[in-house]
């Protein structure tokens, strides 16, 4: 059962998402900073980007697919504007830009594109084999070791991490849900797996590196990162507050960035999403 602190850290989630219309086109979303960060969360921006350009798109059709560039931080304390540009409305197909702004700068600009539904062949990769959530333990206990540093990040749980154990080989594997009920809107599920994917991806190119999933800090040496771009693929429907397995892998990190893809995999195995993300990784001080 949900707890009232999930329930209303949710609430703060959807109203950040619920954004308001200033102008034909032109989006405003409300400051909203449940993550305790310095820098607006760039996973909350994006899925905020995919919802205005979904206003502008007619009959409820779905993503397919997002392509972000991240250009400068953001203040999570100011308002943010999203205007949406309308590149193609074709019979199937229908894409659009979404420019990421505060106080006249540009944060981000994004592209959306959205497909109708139609038949045809069908295949998918296998979820790897990974214990059930409710068995691993939660991402502040797993940190605890290193002083639970992703814990204050997740600020009142709106997002529930459990993560699992991987070979050395293998993909690191996390378990992310939106903790509490969502409403059954098919956009709002998408744009909250968006919210999910920037968790704990960026943080998986350090896992060669020996820092467990979801720390930057080890022994004195600590990292931290911010994201360059970010894409998302939607394969298939998922609820954002049931289970989903990320499965990240880091094929290529130099010069000061590094490279992760994930597959998103519902609990029953069905791979929902792919992603790549890339970032720059730089020595906190």
């Amino acid at each position: 059962m949900e707890t009232r602190a999930e329930t209303e850290a949710l609430a703060g989630v959807l109203a950040a998402l619920d954004l308001r219309e200033v102008e034909p086109d032109v989006y405003a979303a409300a400051p909203y900073d449940d993550l305790g960060v310095v820098r607006s969360f760039g996973g909350q921006l994006i899925a905020q980007g995919l919802v205005a350009a979904a206003r502008t798109v007619e009959g409820g059709v779905p993503a397919h697919s997002l392509h972000a560039y991240f250009l400068r931080p953001g203040d999570p304390d100011g308002e943010t504007l999203f205007r949406v540009g309308r590149l193609r409305d074709g019979r199937r197909l229908r894409s659009r830009s979404v420019s990421v702004e505060q106080a006249g700068r540009v944060l981000a600009t994004m592209t959306v594109s959205f497909a109708e539904p139609a038949p045809g062949f069908a295949h998918q990769a296998d979820a790897p084999q990974s214990p059930p959530p409710e068995t691993l333990p939660t991402l502040a206990e797993w940190t605890e070791p290193h002083g639970g540093l992703a814990d204050s990040w997740l600020g009142m749980r709106t997002v529930e991490t459990r993560v699992a154990p991987h070979p050395p080989a293998g993909p690191s594997l996390a378990w992310h849900r939106m903790a509490g009920t969502v409403p059954d809107n098919p956009l709002l599920h998408q744009a909250l797996l968006v919210y999910l994917s920037d968790v704990t991806t960026l943080s998986a190119a350090l896992v060669p590196h020996g820092f467990p999933l979801g720390i930057e800090e080890v022994d004195g040496v600590a990292w931290d990162a911010v994201s360059l771009d970010h894409a998302v693929w939607f394969h298939r429907p998922a609820r954002a507050d049931d289970w989903l397995l990320f499965a990240q892998q880091t094929p290529a990190a130099a010069d000061g960035r590094a490279f992760i893809r994930a597959e998103v995999f519902t609990r029953d195995g069905v791979l929902a999403a792919s992603i790549t993300q890339e970032g720059l990784f730089f020595e906190a001080t």
